[in-house]
């Protein structure tokens, strides 16, 4: 995720040597712990389970989703592999949901649960990341495909779903930080992700701007947007 995120910054800045290199040491990278992770599924499906449904583990998992989606936006600015954009897309959401729907039902049903001290950190922020992503992937796959109202829609949904999530997670964050006591280690915690959320979700706001189709009787998605 952070390589694909340098190699586009690196294109964009036209240091096209460092960016080539990037997506290289990406589409090695990518495969090999994606092999990685799926082996450790088909091992250890128990302990897989355990760390999904775990509040402070289960955010490492959305990293892979924000990963692929970060995978083939690198490939669209490059414009490199365009007919796995697709693809890349469809397992980023598809993933999205395993993760989410599968913490969030075990989260609600279960009866023994910890207090924002222990539950919650910066970590938690991937789940904005992980959806924005979705909705940048989804309007570079449009933008290459041609105008699409079911990929409209869910950039838009996705970059609404986000900034949703974002307000009410960093609502509480916030209030851990005033309400709850903060010991030394605490401060330690990845509360950094805060402006990589903020950053992911302006992004993905302004690829939306710049789309600037018509959704569904809409006065179009840029506007609205805006």
């Amino acid at each position: 995720m952070a390589t694909g995120i340098v190699s586009i910054a690196a294109h964009l800045l036209s240091y096209d040597i460092v960016g080539w290199f990037l997506l290289g040491t990406n589409a090695l990278a990518y495969p090999a712990l994606l092999v990685i992770t799926l082996c450790r599924l088909v091992r250890y499906p128990r302990a897989v389970h355990t760390d999904i449904v775990d509040h402070g583990r289960w955010p490492g998992f959305l990293a892979l989703v924000a990963a692929t989606a970060v995978l083939g936006s690198q490939l669209s600015i490059y414009h490199v592999l365009p007919q796995a954009l697709p693809w890349l897309l469809g397992l980023a959401a598809g993933l999205w949901h395993v993760v989410t729907y599968r913490f969030l039902a075990a989260m609600t049903i279960g009866q023994r649960k910890p207090g924002l001290r222990t539950g919650l950190n910066g970590t938690w922020l991937l789940l904005v990341v992980a959806t924005e992503s979705i909705a940048v992937l989804a309007a570079a796959v449009a933008s290459i495909y041609g105008a699409s109202t079911p990929l409209d829609l869910l950039a838009l949904a996705a970059w609404l779903l986000g900034g949703s999530l974002y307000m009410m997670l960093i609502t509480l964050i916030f209030y851990r930080w005033c309400f709850v006591p903060l010991a030394t280690a605490d401060l330690t915690e990845p509360w950094w992700i805060n402006m990589r959320a903020m950053v992911i979700t302006t992004f993905a706001g302004s690829r939306l701007i710049l789309a600037g189709r018509s959704l569904a009787g809409w006065p179009g998605d840029g506007q609205f947007v805006l």
